[in-house]
């Protein structure tokens, strides 16, 4: 009986013990190329080295993104909820915009402005409405956020001019007031 009970807790020591670890669940590529391209809008990496400029970057980026989008699972319909006050309001923004295009005061102008900023816009905001699902996801997205702005915000600090320029002179698409703006967020 001794000789038995002391086998019995050598074999229960001589078991490995194995912990089960969760595999971590990896990122949809839509959801890396959405988060790519978030940071490519806010931070515009190619103002801070110009040579990236050649690569177009924000249009490989959100087109890929784009194309991400358009192939994940789903109907249009379900990507685009329409039935969501907010989306509904932008999706009226948007046919607005390319009605008025034909009446405003300098056409080629406006129709350039909707393809280059406008619609830019408009797909970050359908892109963060499909793959922001869970708060990870946000968090992720907010990180992405901050960084951005850290590297559009840092060069005008370090710069050395001086007065309302300092700032202006870092960036080529913001302004003061948004570099500030960045700064508070």
């Amino acid at each position: 009986d001794k000789g038995g009970g002391d086998m019995q807790s050598m074999t229960n020591m001589a078991k490995p013990s194995f912990r089960i670890i969760p595999k971590k669940a990896s990122l949809p590529l839509g959801m890396v190329l959405f988060l790519l391209y978030a940071w490519i809008c806010i931070g515009r990496p190619q103002e801070i080295v110009p040579a990236l400029i050649v690569l177009r970057l924000g249009l490989v980026t959100g087109g890929l993104g784009l194309l991400a989008w358009l192939r994940a699972p789903g109907w249009l319909s379900d990507k685009i909820p329409v039935e969501v006050p907010v989306v509904r309001d932008v999706m009226i923004l948007v046919g607005v915009a390319m009605i008025t295009v034909p009446i405003s005061v300098w056409p080629a102008h406006s129709l350039l402005f909707l393809f280059n900023v406008f619609l830019k816009t408009v797909l970050l905001f359908l892109l963060v409405i499909y793959w922001c699902r869970s708060v990870q996801d946000v968090r992720r997205l907010v990180w992405v956020y901050c960084i951005a702005s850290v590297a559009v915000v840092i060069p005008g600090a370090l710069s050395r001019h001086a007065g309302q320029e300092r700032y202006f002179l870092e960036s080529l698409s913001y302004d003061p007031n948004d570099i500030a703006l960045l700064q508070v967020m």
